[in-house]
């Protein structure tokens, strides 16, 4: 629920659940991120080792 003054935001109401449930997600994508970046290191790594270093 969003309070309202002459049109603008004033007061966001949340329900207990939704900071917890927004944290979990932003911790979920930071992992997803992390092992994307630590594939591409392997796949630099291994194209390197093979002497093919284009991605």
């Amino acid at each position: 629920m969003v309070l309202t003054i002459n049109g603008e935001a004033e007061l966001v109401i949340q329900d207990a659940k939704s900071p917890q449930k927004f944290l979990e997600l932003v911790d979920r994508q930071e992992t997803i991120e992390a092992i994307r970046e630590g594939i591409m290191s392997y796949a630099v790594g291994c194209q390197r080792l093979s002497g093919n270093v284009s991605l």
